[in-house]
């Protein structure tokens, strides 16, 4: 799987993150979604399951530190899927709701373990009084 992507145009995002929809013959529909992470990284949020129902896996990737990386990792997979069976379909994303539920989840927790990255030298030098 080759990505092709050029950084020219790395941070003008659109207002809607592009969806992919694909289905199987067996009635089987995976959505590939882009959504902003709002720390200027992107993830990859692919749901399915069964069309027309609730999804029953997902898989997240990431996080891609520009747009057109995201871009492209979400059309290399779409590629894939598309040469294993599925077609792309018209119909809009059905799973929306649920892949930004995920974001948020994935949000969230960023907010909960934010790195702190001050050097202090007593964190270094335990046995030295400062």
């Amino acid at each position: 799987m080759r990505l092709n992507f050029n950084d020219s145009d790395a941070n003008s995002t659109t207002s809607k993150l592009p969806t992919v929809a694909l289905n199987s013959h067996s009635n089987h529909r995976v959505e590939i979604h882009i959504k902003d992470n709002q720390d200027n990284t992107f993830t990859l949020i692919a749901l399915s399951g069964i069309d027309q129902h609730l999804p029953n896996k997902t898989i997240k990737q990431g996080p891609f530190y520009t747009y057109n990386h995201a871009r492209s990792a979400q059309s290399a997979i779409n590629n894939e899927l598309v040469r294993t069976g599925f077609s792309l379909t018209d119909n809009p994303a059905i799973w929306e709701i649920n892949a930004q539920g995920v974001a948020a989840k994935i949000r969230e927790t960023k907010l909960q373990n934010k790195m702190s990255y001050k050097f202090d030298p007593k964190d270094v030098y335990l046995d030295h009084n400062f």
